[in-house]
């Protein structure tokens, strides 16, 4: 069961560095909000300033700093 097993190796088949490259000052923790009217109500509530964006098929992901 994949659960159950661990492989020690640092690096992944894939590592995300291996296809886009690091943001600048992107912080360390983050939250992913998949829903559009919670994402921005939490914008509303707390602020913030875009910076960055991902994309995938569904949507562009802005990425928010306080």
């Amino acid at each position: 069961m994949l659960l159950a097993e661990f492989d020690p190796a640092l690096n992944a088949v894939i590592d995300p560095d291996m296809v886009i490259k690091a943001v600048p000052a992107f912080p360390e923790t983050v939250i992913s909000v998949f829903s559009h009217h919670l994402f921005r109500a939490i914008l509303d509530f707390f602020g913030g300033k875009q910076i960055a964006a991902t994309h995938d098929a569904d949507d562009d992901w802005p990425v928010y700093m306080d």
